[in-house]
C-alpha cells in the first residue's frame, strides 16, 4: 500500500525543518507566547501546531523528545527533499 502524501500543514512544518535533518531543536506550538519559556521563544526554529508534530512523527519524519508549555522539543530524522 503507497504512502500518503503529506498535508498541507505537514508539508508547510518540514519546509521548516528539513534544514534541520539530524538535529534536535525547539518549536513552538501555539501562537500564544505568554508564559513560554524566553530561551526557547529564541531558539525555537518554527511554530507547528501539535497535531501536525504528531502526524510527521507518526510519518517517520521527526521524534518528539519532550512537550513543554506551547512548545516542544524534537529531533528532525530526515528531510523531506
Amino acid at each position: 500500500m503507497p504512502a500518503r502524501p503529506l498535508t498541507k500543514l505537514q508539508q508547510d512544518a518540514m519546509d521548516a525543518l528539513d534544514a534541520h535533518a539530524g538535529k534536535t531543536v525547539d518549536v513552538l506550538t501555539s501562537y500564544y507566547e505568554t508564559g513560554v519559556d524566553p530561551k526557547i521563544l529564541q531558539r525555537a526554529v518554527a511554530r507547528i501546531l501539535p497535531a501536525t508534530l504528531r502526524g510527521l512523527e507518526a510519518r517517520g519524519c521527526i521524534k518528539i523528545k519532550a512537550t513543554f508549555w506551547r512548545a516542544a522539543r524534537i529531533t528532525v530524522l530526515k528531510a523531506r527533499k
